[in-house]
């Protein structure tokens, strides 16, 4: 979930090396000891995108 730049609450993927956040951007970041975050193709859109792995 995401805010866009016009204010509405938006919801979808970010793409790796194509996101560039602006000045302010928050962020709730969590982290866990198991899991890992790892770019892998997505074939609904056929983009890599940032998914979760044990």
């Amino acid at each position: 979930m995401f805010v866009g730049a016009d204010g509405i609450m938006r919801a979808g993927d970010l793409v790796p090396y194509s996101v560039m956040p602006g000045a302010g951007i928050l962020a709730d970041l969590y982290a866990t000891a198991d899991l890992a975050m790892r770019v892998t193709p997505d074939p609904e859109i056929n983009v890599p995108v940032f998914r979760p792995n044990r």
